[in-house]
């Protein structure tokens, strides 16, 4: 759960006769990055996955109000489950003297991961918890890349992809034992979805940390090319529909053009964050087209 694009506001250091206070220009103190994130880009990872498997969830022959509602609240649990493990991250990263001002943070946002993922069990039944070890291997891989410093990494971002879109996996088939009724339309969207944020994570890179390196853009624009052909076969099989061929496409374009861009002009986190989130609006309204 690491993302490739941060920010950081203007600050200015206000000193007094009691420890230094930063504030923004504005004269407020600024929120600690505890409470939310400071990758754009993570929001479409986060919620974009779970919109999708709620699609496929609700298209499928076996829904039932109460695995609607746990579908449904599953989302917000994420969400906060997220943010909970963002504060201990950097709880985990900064030295003992700064650790208090992400102590609130993990605290609240544990506690609502905790209560809303009893809401969604109490609705679907346990069988979702036979995904925890999956989930728990996730979760010691990114404390790993975190605790080496590694976490801008392209193992750790893909660790990252496979969470986020793990979250619709578990939200289209609550149970591994759900896995029976999926259609060849359920494995297509959701390996679609996982693929085109894999190569997110390839794009920004060469934006940003890769910038002007010709072999990852080469890699690159290679995957997006193999990403094309792969939903060019599915639409022909009929496992997903042509709309998907025109959102591969439009990838492909975005992984030439955006780096070749960002070589002339530098581009910055918050304007590749926005892009992505733009494509991630496009990817739903693709999934729910079919």
């Amino acid at each position: 759960m690491s993302g490739n694009a941060t920010t950081s506001a203007s600050t200015a250091v206000v000193r007094g006769a009691g420890p230094q206070v930063r504030r923004q220009r504005s004269g407020r103190p600024r929120r600690s990055p505890g409470w939310v994130p400071q990758q754009h880009g993570a929001w479409a990872i986060l919620v974009v996955p779970w919109l999708v498997g709620l699609m496929l969830h609700s298209a499928s022959v076996t829904v039932s109000k109460s695995s609607e509602m746990a579908a449904l609240v599953l989302g917000p649990a994420w969400v906060c489950g997220y943010l909970a493990f963002n504060a201990l991250n950097l709880w985990t990263k900064s030295p003992p003297s700064r650790r208090a001002a992400y102590r609130h943070p993990l605290l609240v946002y544990g506690l609502a991961t905790v209560v809303l993922g009893g809401v969604a069990v109490g609705y679907g039944g346990p069988g979702v918890l036979w995904w925890a070890p999956l989930g728990a291997v996730l979760i010691g891989a990114a404390l790993l890349a975190t605790r080496h410093k590694q976490e801008r990494s392209l193992a750790a971002g893909l660790v990252s992809v496979a969470a986020g879109t793990g979250v619709g996996v578990v939200t289209r088939f609550w149970s591994p034992a759900d896995l029976g009724s999926a259609t060849s339309t359920d494995i297509a969207t959701l390996v679609a979805t996982a693929a085109y944020f894999a190569g997110t994570v390839l794009v920004v890179k060469t934006m940003i940390r890769q910038r002007g390196h010709t072999g990852w853009l080469l890699g690159s624009i290679g995957y997006h090319v193999l990403l094309l052909a792969g939903v060019v076969v599915a639409a022909a099989s009929g496992w997903l529909g042509w709309p998907w061929v025109l959102f591969a496409a439009l990838c492909l374009v975005r992984a030439v053009v955006e780096p070749v861009v960002a070589r002339r002009r530098p581009l910055s986190p918050l304007q590749v964050g926005v892009v992505e989130i733009v494509l991630s609006v496009v990817l739903l309204v693709v999934a729910w087209a079919g």
